[in-house]
């Protein structure tokens, strides 16, 4: 979905678009056009949405976020990138014969997130 179609359903269900997140879990797409959903588009990434705004209502986070995956993910909410159908150095690889830009950057994305996993 949009970013405007995301903000006008959240709209609709919550009263408020709640740009900030989604913004947050699009924030890559420029960069890697569909396969962004891989970084973010998963509980642990609602995790560092929560710690990047603690002066917002994290329940709320949690249910617009959720919402915006499910829309993007075919009703799916994984908890993480391993839930995926393609693994992350497949999705790398693929991103990098479509751009024809070296690999391994959204491996190197990753590593910023959850360094822990990378």
């Amino acid at each position: 979905m949009k970013q405007e179609d995301h903000e006008a359903k959240a709209l609709a269900t919550f009263g408020r678009k709640y740009t900030f997140i989604h913004e947050f879990l699009d924030q890559y797409f420029p960069d890697f056009g569909p396969y962004h959903r891989i970084i973010l588009h998963h509980q642990r990434g609602i995790d560092l949405i929560k710690a990047a705004f603690p002066q917002e209502d994290h329940d709320m986070i949690q249910a617009v976020a959720e919402q915006h995956i499910r829309d993007d993910q075919n009703g799916l909410m994984p908890y993480d990138w391993r839930e995926f159908a393609m693994t992350v150095d497949e999705v790398d690889r693929l991103i990098s014969e479509i751009t024809q830009k070296p690999p391994r950057r959204l491996i190197k994305k990753m590593r910023e997130f959850f360094p822990e996993d990378f």
